[in-house]
């Protein structure tokens, strides 16, 4: 007597209702930006698609994932400091914040020098702004 099975029907990536994230954010950041930060990244990573920027607000996000936006705040700081995403504050312009997921590199490789210096001189630039 054979088993009657039920057609399958497996996800499709050409249906256009994707996002994707490098596997390095799973393998090598998870570990480091907790399941918070790895919700949150990939809330940035469906909101940006291949564009590489996301803009959705605040309050958005918070109730998307059900956290408090301090703590999105925090989570923040913390993909900010790993060095995969950047954030353009708008506040002060009325328009939510611009969300810049960054390219990664591998460790150790001279692209991932060249990636820290040209951050840092980006944060110098905000400094900048900020100060003047």
């Amino acid at each position: 007597m054979e088993k009657e099975f039920s057609k399958i029907e497996v996800r499709d990536i050409r249906d256009s209702d994707w996002y994707w994230i490098s596997r390095s954010i799973l393998e090598d950041f998870a570990p480091k930006i907790g399941v918070i930060g790895l919700a949150l990244y990939n809330v940035y990573a469906s909101y940006a698609r291949e564009k590489g920027k996301a803009f959705p607000s605040q309050k958005t996000i918070a109730k998307t994932l059900n956290i408090s936006v301090p703590t999105l705040i925090k989570y923040n700081r913390i993909l900010e400091e790993n060095g995969l995403i950047k954030i353009e504050r708008r506040r002060r312009e009325g328009k939510t914040n611009i969300v810049y997921l960054l390219k990664l590199f591998k460790e150790g490789s001279k692209a991932s020098l060249e990636g820290v210096l040209k951050r840092l001189r980006l944060k110098k630039i905000i400094l900048k702004k900020i100060l003047t």
